[in-house]
């Protein structure tokens, strides 16, 4: 009889154990943000990290032409971008222009955008950790883009 009370108390302790680890998995689990919830804030433009990620042939062109370099650097030092917990977009220039519009995720995990005027752009989620976010533009045909990595630091 003694036996099997100490059994039943080690089997409980057992199962007790196991109990408590599940729950502390799941519990850890639930916690997780998803990539939605990750991504909905104010995001700012990262330019020397963006620019020096430019591919070398590119830049020897830019290089080459100054105004248009400055003009670049000029369309995105400054501009910041926000994922709104309802779907809103919005990329602010560095001179207060803004463009709006909405944006989800598709089952791929890419980032979809559609503008007011229903124009739909794509970006690729490189990287996203730690408040930092890569976005990689989608292209299609011969279309390239001059920033192909695009990063931004959570504020």
């Amino acid at each position: 009889m003694r036996y099997l009370i100490k059994n039943m108390k080690s089997l409980n302790k057992e199962v007790f154990c196991i109990a408590f680890m599940l729950m502390t998995i799941s519990f850890t689990i639930a916690q997780e943000p998803t990539i939605q919830d990750q991504l909905i804030g104010n995001w700012i433009f990262d330019d020397v990290t963006s620019f020096a990620t430019i591919e070398p042939a590119t830049q020897a062109k830019m290089d080459s032409i100054p105004q248009f370099k400055t003009q670049l650097i000029q369309a995105y030092r400054g501009r910041s971008t926000y994922f709104g917990g309802d779907g809103s977009y919005r990329v602010t220039l560095a001179d207060g222009r803004s463009v709006t519009g909405n944006w989800s995720l598709t089952p791929s995990g890419t980032i979809k955008i559609t503008d007011t005027q229903g124009h739909v752009s794509y970006q690729q989620i490189a990287a996203l950790e730690n408040n930092r976010l890569v976005l990689i533009p989608v292209t299609s045909g011969n279309a390239k883009s001059i920033v192909t990595q695009q990063h931004f630091i959570k504020r």
